[in-house]
């Protein structure tokens, strides 16, 4: 706005008074010179409320120009060389988050698998058939527990092998034999596959996938005390051990 004054023997004089606007604009301007300073030295937004209000404090006389200025670079000169450390983004933090979680989960999950043992998770007090019984009596045996597999004990206790519903089809009805004739202990061949009552889960796992069985004997010293099979596994094993020992076994 510009106003003239005329008087008797004087010049004119013009002033001109800057507008509201201008003002808040310059008084601005003024505000934010260590904002644009040390955004020079590390742009950031969470920086930024502290260097506003370093500009402000400038502005009001509060501190003078080159303290707020030196404040401001000096504060985002230590963000930037990670004297402050810079802030995580949500993703990152979320990426840590995650990783610590399955970290943990991984570390529960081989705990589980050291900790737990065959007696454990067996069924016990299996039922035998006895060597000398025929395959017709332990055929029965499997109808009456609803089971696909018995062990062969002989007459010491000693387990002597595993018989299954698909030794009694394949190797005595398929190859003619009669059920009633031939001796459960006659399809008892080579040593048994077990595992010891206090083994662990992960011996399990092995046991069952190097040799491709579904049910392990357990014996304490020489005595059968139970079965582990593989419903029982899958009942107390973590799904990730469970999944990968389906897998071997699936395979030829």
């Amino acid at each position: 706005m510009t106003s003239t004054t005329r008087t008797p023997h004087q010049r004119t004089v013009t002033l001109t008074i800057p507008s509201a606007g201008q003002v808040a604009n310059d008084a601005l301007n003024a505000a934010l010179l260590p904002v644009s300073a040390a955004r020079r030295v590390l742009p950031t937004k969470r920086g930024l409320p502290l260097y506003i209000g370093l500009g402000v404090l400038g502005a009001a006389d509060v501190l003078e120009w080159p303290v707020a200025i030196g404040l401001g670079v000096g504060y985002a000169a230590l963000r930037h060389s990670g004297v402050l450390g810079k802030p995580q983004s949500a993703d990152t933090a979320d990426a840590g988050t995650k990783q610590a979680a399955e970290t943990e989960g991984e570390e529960a999950e081989k705990k589980k698998i050291e900790t737990t043992t065959a007696r454990d998770i067996m069924t016990p007090d299996a039922t035998c058939v006895r060597a000398k019984e025929t395959v017709l009596d332990a055929a029965r045996k499997m109808t009456e527990l609803g089971v696909g597999a018995l062990p062969i004990c002989g007459s010491d206790e000693r387990l002597k092998g595993m018989l299954t519903d698909r030794d009694i089809v394949v190797k005595v009805l398929g190859a003619g034999k009669d059920p009633a004739q031939v001796k459960a202990g006659d399809l008892a061949q080579g040593k048994p596959v077990t595992i010891g009552a206090d083994d662990n889960a992960d011996e399990i796992l092995r046991t069952m996938a190097a040799h491709k069985i579904r049910r392990l004997p357990v014996i304490d010293g020489h005595v059968l005390v139970g079965i582990v099979a593989l419903a029982d596994v899958a009942r107390a094993l973590p799904d990730t051990s469970v999944g990968d020992l389906l897998e071997t076994l699936s395979t030829d």
